[in-house]
C-alpha cells in the first residue's frame, strides 16, 4: 500500500532501577532502532536506565507522520521526562539530527535535567536545501512528498559503511512536505533559543557530513558558554554516525562525558 512503512517500530526500554536515566532522542522519519546499539552500550556502561521513545508519528504510515504537528513531538519529550522525575535522582538527554532540537528545548523547559548531548545537529543546511526549505510553502502546492535519495540496495546514502547501510535500511523511501516543514518549525524554535543555553552540552559533528554540515560546529560554538560546551568531529562517517564508521567513538565520548561529574567543559 502507498504510505506504508516496511516494518513496525516501539519505544526501546532498558530498565533495572537504577538511580537515573538517559532519555534518546531519535531523528525526523527515523525509528528507535537506530540508536539501540547507542543505548545498549550506556545501559551496560553507565549507571543509568535507557528510554529511546518511539516519536509520534513514526511507528507505521507516511499518512500518521502527515498529520503530527511539531509542538506533538515537544510535548511528548517533556511528558516523558515529568513522569521519570517521579522515579529517577537524575536524568540526562540526547537527541540525534532532530533529536537534537527535542533533547535541548527539554532542558530549556526542565532545568532538572543535568547534562544534554546532541548528534549531528541540523540548525544549518547546504544551501541547496536551505533554499528547499525556504520555498517549501510553494513547493507544497505542487507536490506532496520527497524522495529520499538512496543507493541502487534502497540503502540510505548518509551511512557510509556499506555493511552498516544493509542493516540499518530507511523507515520510509520519501518523506512528506507537511511533515518536513514541521521540522523546521522546530528546527527554527530551538535555533532562537541557543543563547539561552548555559548548561553542559557535548555535541558530536561528522566531518562530510551532507545534512548537519560543519557549520553547525561554528554556529554551535558562537552561542553556547565556552565553559560548558565539548565539541567532538568524526572524520569517516555521514549523517547517521550512531550506526556508521565513527559509531565507537561516539559511544565512548557520550560515556565520558556522562561519567565527568564536575559540570564544567572545553571543547
Amino acid at each position: 500500500m502507498t504510505g506504508m512503512s516496511i516494518r513496525k517500530t516501539e519505544d526501546l526500554c532498558f530498565v533495572k532501577g537504577r538511580p537515573r536515566a538517559l532519555i534518546l532522542f531519535h531523528g525526523f522519519s527515523d525509528e528507535p532502532e537506530t540508536l539501540r546499539p547507542l543505548a545498549e552500550y550506556l545501559f551496560q556502561h553507565l549507571d543509568a536506565d535507557v528510554y529511546v521513545p518511539l516519536l509520534s508519528g513514526h511507528g507505521n504510515t507516511l499518512a500518521d507522520l502527515e498529520k503530527v504537528h511539531f509542538k506533538e513531538w515537544i510535548t511528548q519529550a517533556e511528558k516523558l521526562i515529568k513522569q521519570l522525575k517521579e522515579t529517577y535522582a537524575r536524568i540526562d538527554v540526547a537527541g540525534f539530527s532532530m533529536g537534537s532540537f527535542l533533547a535541548l528545548n527539554a532542558r530549556l523547559e526542565i532545568p532538572s535535567i543535568q547534562k544534554a548531548v546532541i548528534i549531528a545537529p541540523p540548525f544549518v543546511f547546504p544551501p541547496g536545501r536551505s533554499s528547499a526549505l525556504f520555498f517549501l510553502p510553494v513547493i507544497r502546492l505542487l507536490k506532496k512528498y520527497k524522495r529520499k535519495r538512496l543507493d541502487e540496495q534502497g540503502g540510505n546514502r548518509h551511512i557510509y559503511e556499506k555493511k552498516q547501510r544493509l542493516i540499518y535500511l530507511p523507515r520510509f523511501k520519501k518523506e512528506p512536505l507537511k511533515s518536513i516543514e514541521e521540522f523546521n518549525h522546530l528546527r527554527k524554535k530551538v535555533k532562537k533559543r541557543l543563547k539561552k543555553i548555559d548548561f553542559p552540552v557535548l555535541a558530536i559533528f561528522a566531518l562530510d557530513d551532507r545534512v548537519a554540515v560543519i557549520r553547525n560546529r561554528i554556529l554551535l560554538s558562537r552561542f553556547f558558554k565556552h565553559n560548558y560546551y565539548r565539541s567532538v568531529t568524526v572524520v569517516r562517517s555521514g549523517h547517521m554516525i550512531p550506526v556508521d564508521y565513527d559509531r565507537f567513538i561516539l559511544f565512548d565520548e557520550i560515556k565520558q562525558f556522562l561519567q565527568d561529574n564536575e559540570g564544567r567543559y572545553h571543547g
